[in-house]
């Protein structure tokens, strides 16, 4: 696996900063996560940093879903244990997303776009929505079948 290239900042906003040529290797300004965690819940804190990175004109449309997990792959080392589990339910979540968004099978539209993500993310956090979503899916199954 080759190194990543260090190169001076080539994004740094008041949220989150990147050191390397693949400007989707994000990393989380400490004070920033520090202060967000201790005034809000993680999860609204992981929709701030998605709205912010859908709205960057740094990335291309492609990009967007592989930067924000990079995000929250650095979050993990500040959270505890039982967000830990969420989080990586989210980047599990992005990452076939991303498959999917390579695809090109669907269109999807920007405002779509960042509602299925915040559901993404949204379903991490929530037992009861996972489980309903799951049921929902096995009554689908049934019905095809």
């Amino acid at each position: 696996m080759s190194e990543l290239k260090k190169v001076e900042l080539t994004i740094n906003t008041d949220f989150y900063l990147c050191k390397f040529e693949n400007k989707t290797k994000l990393s989380l300004k400490k004070e920033f996560v520090e202060a967000a965690i201790a005034s809000s819940h993680i999860e609204n804190l992981v929709i701030f940093l998605a709205n912010q990175i859908f709205e960057d004109e740094n990335f291309f449309k492609r990009q967007k879903v592989v930067a924000l997990s990079n995000l929250i792959k650095d979050l993990k080392s500040y959270v505890n244990e039982s967000d830990k589990y969420s989080l990586n339910l989210i980047i599990k979540n992005l990452k076939s997303y991303h498959k999917i968004e390579k695809e090109d099978k669907y269109f999807i539209l920007k405002d779509e776009k960042m509602f299925i993500i915040e559901a993404l993310i949204k379903v991490a956090f929530s037992s009861s929505f996972n489980q309903i979503l799951k049921d929902m899916y096995k009554i689908k199954s049934k019905d095809v079948a």
